[in-house]
């Protein structure tokens, strides 16, 4: 795969996109599959997933932009092309591409990229496709309102109930993403992701061995869009995030911190939480290993409640100032949407931390949703 990728696109009113993509090394990730035996103890199997050679993950920090690109060869054809996955920045607003998902819109255009939002969804842009055919970039919504975003009840937070809530998403104001031309300090945090039986449950009709794919180049995507983001941070020092291990939970019984939880298709949030912190720091400690932050997903629409009553607009929860503690308590729980709203939210719950640079003062970094 290329090192550098130069894309143009141009839309209907002129604007030309630039996207100068560079390529970000990934390493081999071990994916772990969690199951409990007979006995009540867990058992795993793990394997390591190593980059394909005909995949790779890109950034263009300038253009906020951040794409899977996939290469297919046509032996027949004797020729190849590339399928783009992932998102960049028009104008302020995120827009999703996906060249492997096409679709019939209403309009009549041939378009190959698509949005992971209804169909419906009120802007779109058209762009000019580089094979001569026009493309439609649709704008990424809001599927939840992020005015309650919930916190543990350990470390509240005040919430302005009257605060205008924007509809659609906007890529965060973080100043210039250009890096500062004197060398920075940079520091890892180092991710274990987590993804709960719900997904098994989600993806049912797919095979183990293509749910393993799945999962290791959608969350490699992911957290190459969550880096990005911190890279934008004008900040003296560089904040590099990493995914160092998947874990898959395969049964109900091995994911207990959420299925123990939920009440059909709802999870209580601070609940879940909790238990996912025991499990880190204890049962699971084994499995999870050395790392700066578990960050679990799942595909449950998480609630908190208030006064008895359920609040549905939760996106995700995390304890906070806790990044880099081996208790357990450094972790958080995402709703999984697979698209940008998944990628802001684990950015903005992760922002909670409170980050140690070394002997340097801890500092908050705060990461806006609006």
């Amino acid at each position: 795969m290329p090192k550098h990728v130069d894309i143009r696109m141009t839309t209907e009113d002129n604007y030309d996109i630039w996207l100068n993509l560079e390529q970000v090394p990934h390493s081999s990730v071990p994916l772990v599959l969690v199951d409990v035996n007979k006995g009540g103890h867990f058992v795993t199997k793990s394997q390591l997933m190593v980059p394909d050679k005909n995949v790779d993950f890109y950034q263009d920090p300038q253009n906020k932009a951040t794409l899977q690109i996939t290469r297919r060869r046509n032996k027949a054809r004797e020729n190849e092309r590339f399928d783009m996955r992932g998102h960049l920045v028009i104008k302020g607003w995120v827009y999703y591409l996906n060249t492997q998902q096409g679709y019939e819109p209403n309009d009549g255009h041939d378009a190959k990229y698509r949005s992971d939002v209804p169909r419906d969804s009120p802007e779109e842009v058209v762009v000019e496709s580089l094979v001569g055919s026009d493309l439609i970039l649709e704008k990424e919504n809001l599927l939840w309102q992020l005015d309650s975003d919930y916190l543990s009840k350990d470390f509240p937070v005040r919430i302005d109930e009257n605060e205008p809530v924007e509809e659609r998403l906007r890529w965060p104001s973080f100043g210039t993403a250009r890096a500062k031309r004197q060398s920075r300090q940079q520091y890892f945090i180092d991710i274990v992701a987590v993804v709960d039986y719900s997904f098994i449950v989600c993806k049912s009709h797919e095979s183990f061995i293509r749910l393993n794919s799945i999962n290791y180049r959608h969350y490699a995507l992911t957290f190459n869009e969550v880096d990005l983001i911190y890279k934008a941070l004008n900040t003296s020092f560089v904040l590099k995030i990493q995914v160092i291990k998947i874990i898959v939970l395969t049964t109900a019984a091995a994911s207990n911190f959420s299925e123990f939880y939920r009440h059909d298709d709802k999870l209580q949030a601070n609940s879940c939480l909790n238990a996912l912190s025991l499990f880190s720091g204890d049962q699971g400690k084994d499995i999870i290993g050395e790392c700066d932050h578990v960050m679990a997903f799942t595909d449950y629409d998480l609630f908190s409640l208030s006064d008895g009553q359920p609040n549905y607009k939760v996106a995700g929860i995390a304890n906070v100032g806790v990044v880099c503690r081996q208790d357990g308590t450094s972790s958080s729980v995402i709703e999984e949407r697979f698209g940008y709203l998944t990628v802001i939210v684990a950015a903005h719950e992760l922002g909670h931390r409170r980050f140690s640079g070394g002997s340097r003062n801890l500092v908050i970094i705060s990461v806006i949703m609006v």
